[in-house]
């Protein structure tokens, strides 16, 4: 999904701004009191909309080829701050775009609509006044600009350049998220200003603009030789995006228009390559944004009327009982007695259900198919009468009446149960009766004057207000979702395109198939919320809970799929569209884009939808503190809860897939045998006391079931993190499975995690059986989440080893005196580096007895390590343990022939002190890593091996290569004999 151009972005903030006008003109220009409010930001909208025309005009001229020489001073206009003010004036009309739907239409009569539309301005004045406020300040900035491209002076250019900086100072402190893109991670914690940032005309010969933007973005590894590759000036051009399946927003994501970070205007030869760092899934109103020639044109198509507020279905079914009971010759008011139900709408289709009604309504309005029609009036209702009634019915609106066929109903809209469809029958039907009504056949009705509407006197309270507004954004919310359906329909949009990945072509299929559903549901919720509505509201009662339960039901497994899927169906309907557009046949369809531009925002909006229930509830639970507030809460945040950890299972199945793909094929199949993903993150910093290793900086961190991964960039010959592909490579650094966590400790921001090292920051420990690790994550917030996660997983995973039976066995680790046989069996027991072991310091009359739990193809084996020393004085002793162990290790030196030529007498010891032809044995060749000359091939030690009838492989105590590899290759030697001994 590619981000939004300058040039788009100008243009669709005009025509958002159009937008705005037809909403706010009629509440300005219909009433004498109109809302002050209204006022102040249809003239702030104005000012802007003529701004950025202006704009437009130069932008144009900057991106042809005489812009530079025509535009005298673009210079002095960096390209950091055009793309700042344009992303602040798009979410700016973004807000204000949403808000405005949710608005009554300002033609609604009568005393107490015109009360309501008072008091909802009231209610939405804080946050107009924010956007207001927000409208001025993008007003101011993008005033400056335009001043300083039009000025016909340095003098004045300078000036107006002035009043820029300090319109982007107080932009960027008033807006966090804007600042972290633009100036990076460091404005949350300190005061920085653009107005401190160094100009692109005062950069050295030697500093590049990419520096300027970058001197105080951290890279997400800082390995220690890049500091001498920072300082080159190819480096300096490049920002490396090292983890791109970062679960990140799109902001972060959509970063090309960083490497012009720090130029000016007059610097870009083609301003059309700019692009602001959003998307448009990331808006409200991606339909103004649509790119091409005409995207003014395309932009003004939107699908959705310019106020949605729409019409109450609840009062139009109202009306239309209202009206059927006055044909009293078709007794409709005894069959509505008869089907009546809490539900207007179902008792309604209820009886149309039966056929005939529809053909004596038909009647009361044209007769001439009255003597055809007889048989069906006649006999008794049947299911197949019925369904050649409704057939009737339809054929005599559509040939009589001139009714579009678009318009009309099928059967099986009728019998089915989408309230969608019956919503389709009430309209149809409600023709027929308003032209009854045109032919004074019966009377208009005034809804409002009906019983059922409860219009109660004086000023309506906070609750009635709560409710109405709820009412309205209920209304908008059907209405956008409607695109979705409309998007399904035409089922040639998401065809086969080989560009559109596969996962994203399912999501966006599945979610626009159960679209349908989620109108259904919200439907009736509407329905019984307006029902509801119209009642005196004295408290929070059982009703009210009751149709929240009910809704709940019905749509719960749904926002959970629309949070899953959202962000693949998003990009699979950007895809797709992106190719249908630059189709030859489809290629300039603006209604088409428009549409699916609407759909991209709708798609956004069940999860947002969730929220706006909950701010409702607990804005009630501040006049009605029931327990029936507080059970709707509950099924509120239940259906929440479910989409999040939809939401959440999504995130990390692209995760740990991005994971496998970044890495060689021997780690992905380590990493699959650690079960799911749990967590993972980018973490600031990484200490690790571990082996004598320096400590690590900057890596992600990856919780699975039974293991924690710490993953780095890969060294490749494509470069740093890069593959010969370009692709992003990775390579795990550490491993620490779940049964060998000991203390998960969570510290405060002034601990001392390390000796001599005061670490800033909060973090928290993972302390193993062979080291620490001190984790510190961007946001601190996130480490309580670790710490319960990480004591999760090795609880459960130590439950787990503990209830497989351990098995005891006795090793022993034999060779000849040059094998380093020591170092390699503390490397097994107590991984250490060289500089902390040294096998000078080994006391051979100290016997080194020690042992360790492997778990090993779910087995649990507790390895009691002997390491009888090799002197000859100590062959007796070298006898008892042979004597006593249970599978051996015969290890050698690639570097010493004697110690491999000593293997095969060892062997010939062995089996005379156990008197076996046979037993469970493992040939080792050791210091296969060291550089030194080698004297011994692996072949050679492969083929003595496979002469004694045992494992082979080579090994290195010094890095610890295969050291774990070799004791668990033995214990399933031993196992293996063991059980064929107890078989025979």
């Amino acid at each position: 999904m590619d981000p939004l151009s300058v040039i788009a972005s100008v243009a669709g903030i005009i025509t958002a701004a159009s937008q705005a006008i037809k909403i706010l003109g009629p509440y300005v220009t219909a009433t004498k009191d109109a809302p002050k409010i209204a006022s102040q930001v249809l003239s702030e909208v104005l000012a802007v909309k003529t701004i950025v025309a202006a704009l437009e005009q130069l932008v144009a001229t900057l991106a042809s080829n005489t812009g530079p020489s025509r535009v005298q001073y673009a210079s002095l206009v960096q390209v950091d701050q055009l793309l700042a003010v344009l992303t602040d004036g798009v979410l700016v009309f973004s807000e204000l775009d949403a808000l405005l739907q949710t608005l009554a239409p300002a033609e609604v009569g009568g005393s107490r609509a015109r009360l309501l539309s008072s008091m909802q301005w009231v209610r939405k004045k804080g946050a107009l006044a924010t956007l207001c406020t927000r409208l001025q300040a993008f007003k101011l900035s993008i005033n400056c600009i335009l001043s300083i491209l039009q000025s016909d002076s340095q003098v004045r250019a300078e000036d107006h350049q002035k009043q820029l900086l300090l319109s982007m100072d107080t932009l960027l402190k008033n807006n966090e998220a804007l600042a972290q893109i633009f100036l990076g991670p460091h404005v949350a914690h300190a005061p920085v200003t653009w107005s401190r940032r160094i100009s692109i005309q005062n950069l050295s010969p030697e500093q590049g603009p990419s520096e300027m933007s970058g001197r105080n973005r951290r890279s997400l590894f800082d390995l220690s030789f890049e500091k001498d590759l920072i300082a080159s000036r190819v480096y300096r051009r490049i920002r490396r995006d090292t983890m791109d399946f970062s679960m990140r927003s799109s902001v972060a994501r959509s970063n090309g228009w960083s490497i012009f970070s720090g130029m000016s205007l007059s610097d870009i030869s083609e301003i059309s390559v700019l692009a602001l760092p959003i998307i448009p899934s990331d808006i409200t109103n991606p339909q103004h944004y649509v790119e091409g020639p005409e995207s003014r044109r395309a932009g003004e198509l939107s699908l959705l009327p310019v106020n949605v507020y729409g019409s109450s279905i609840f009062h139009e079914c109202v009306e239309l009982e209202a009206q059927l009971v006055q044909l009293t010759q078709c007794l409709f008011k005894q069959i509505l007695e008869r089907e009546r139900s809490s539900d207007i709408l179902a008792t309604l289709v209820s009886v149309f259900r039966r056929g005939a009604p529809l053909l004596q309504l038909y009647n009361q309005l044209d007769d001439s198919y009255q003597d055809r029609w007889k048989p069906l009036l006649s006999q008794e209702p049947s299911p197949s009468s019925a369904k050649l009634a409704v057939v009737e019915f339809i054929q005599a609106c559509v040939m009589r009446q001139n009714i579009k066929t678009y318009d009309c109903f099928t059967v099986t809209d009728l019998m089915d149960d989408d309230t969608t469809n019956h919503v389709k029958v009430i309209r149809l039907v409600r023709q027929i009766t308003s032209k009854l009504v045109d032919a004074r056949k019966i009377e208009n009705v005034d809804v409002d004057s009906l019983p059922q509407m409860h219009t109660p006197e004086g000023p309506p309270s906070p609750q009635m207000l709560a409710i109405e507004e709820l009412v309205r954004e209920e209304r908008v919310y059907v209405v956008r979702l409607e695109c979705l359906t409309q998007i399904r329909d035409q089922g040639q949009i998401l065809g086969s395109y080989g560009m559109v990945l596969v996962g994203d072509l399912d999501a966006a299929n599945d979610l626009l198939s159960r679209s349908r559903k989620l109108i259904d549901a919200q439907l009736r919720f509407l329905i019984q919320l307006e029902s509801l509505a119209l009642r005196p509201y004295k408290l929070f009662d059982l009703p009210w809970l009751q149709l929240f339960r009910n809704w709940a039901n019905m749509s719960k497994d749904l926002y959970a799929r629309f949070a899953s899927g959202e962000k693949h169906a998003k990009r699979a309907l950007q895809a797709a569209i992106a190719l249908k557009v630059r189709s030859p046949t489809t290629g300039g369809s603006h209604e088409l884009s428009t549409l699916v531009g609407d759909a991209i925002g709708s798609l956004s909006m069940p999860p947002q939808r969730l929220q706006k229930y909950r701010g409702f509830l607990e804005e009630l639970a501040q006049y009605d503190d029931t327990m029936f507030v507080k059970e709707a809460l509950d099924v509120v945040d239940e259906v929440g809860e479910k989409a999040r950890a939809a939401t959440d299972d999504v995130v990390r199945d692209d995760a740990k897939a991005a994971l496998l793909s970044s890495l060689d094929a021997a780690d992905q199949s380590s990493v699959l045998q650690y079960g799911k993903l749990l967590l993972f993150e980018d973490a600031a910093s990484i200490d690790s006391n571990i082996d004598g290793e320096k400590n690590d900086r900057l890596a992600r961190l990856y919780l699975f079931e039974k293991a924690v991964l710490q993953v780095s960039l890969a060294k490749r010959r494509g470069g740093l993190g890069r593959g010969e592909d370009g692709r992003i490579r990775l390579s795990i650094v550490r491993i620490i499975r779940g049964e060998n966590l000991r203390l998960i400790s969570n510290r405060g921001p002034k601990s001392r995690w390390l000796e001599d090292d005061d670490v800033p920051g909060g973090g928290f420990g993972i302390h193993f059986s062979s080291g620490k690790l001190i984790v510190h994550l961007p946001v601190e917030s996130r480490h309580d989440k670790w710490v319960g996660a990480l004591i999760q997983v090795r609880d459960e995973c130590q439950k787990t080893t503990r209830s497989l039976a351990v098995q005891h066995y006795k090793l022993a680790v034999v060779g000849g005196m040059w094998s380093d046989r020591e170092r390699f069996t503390h490397q097994f027991l107590v991984p250490h580096s060289p500089e902390e072991y040294q096998s000078d310091e080994w006391n051979p009359l100290n016997l080194d007895i020690d042992s360790r739990e492997l778990v090993v193809a779910n087995h649990t084996y507790n390895l009691e390590i002997l390491g009888p020393p090799a002197q000859e004085p100590y062959s007796a002793m070298r006898y008892a343990y042979m004597a006593t162990s249970d599978g051996f290790l015969l290890i050698y030196s690639v570097a010493d022939r004697n110690s491999f030529e000593e293997i095969l007498m060892l062997q010939q010891q062995i089996l005379r002190t156990k008197d076996k032809d046979w037993f469970p044995m493992i040939v080792v060749g050791n210091n296969s890593g060291s550089g030194r000359a080698r004297e011994v091939s692996a072949e050679e030690g492969r083929a003595l091996a496979n002469r004694m009838g045992c494992p082979f492989l080579e090994a290195d105590a010094v890095t610890g290569y295969h050291v774990e590899k070799a004791f668990r290759t033995l214990a399933q030697e031993v196992n293996k004999y063991r059980m064929s001994f107890y078989i025979g």
